[in-house]
């Protein structure tokens, strides 16, 4: 019944309905964060690094970049100038344990997942994008750097 939609125009409400959606799903994104950084069980720290590189550079990703997927070409650009010395060839290889890593972590939903034949980072839930917009995210990576 979209005709009795209306619009909210109570600024406060709003921005607390938000406030609110986005304080349920932040253990779930963070969650999804720490996981894939985490690496499998006997990921080395080398194959961890790289992973919170992956993160970091899809988190970081504009809405339409996000929306659209983005190519392993542009995530590998994106990975370099977070970090120069992760070699491209582990990125690509790590690309394609994204949706096992997932599943091993027990992040459900899935948040992304790649498309080996077209070579693209999609993403899977959507309400990532809602939550990047309006909540108040805590990276792995910011907590690391002491920000």
């Amino acid at each position: 019944m979209r005709g009795d939609i209306k619009p909210v125009e109570d600024q406060v409400l709003l921005n607390k309905a938000r406030q609110h959606i986005c304080e349920r799903v932040t253990v779930r994104y963070s969650k999804f964060a720490t996981s894939i950084a985490a690496g499998f069980a006997k990921s080395k720290p080398k194959v961890r690094e790289a992973y919170l590189a992956i993160i970091r550079a899809y988190v970081t990703s504009t809405t339409p970049e996000l929306l659209a997927g983005i190519a392993e070409t542009e995530l590998l650009q994106k990975v370099a100038e977070i970090n120069g010395e992760i070699p491209e060839k582990r990125v690509k290889a790590l690309l394609r344990y994204m949706d096992r890593l997932q599943w091993e972590q027990q992040i459900e939903p899935i948040v992304v997942t790649f498309d080996p034949s077209r070579k693209l980072l999609n993403l899977a839930d959507r309400h990532l994008i809602f939550f990047l917009k309006y909540g108040s995210p805590i990276w792995p990576w910011e907590l690391e750097n002491g920000e």
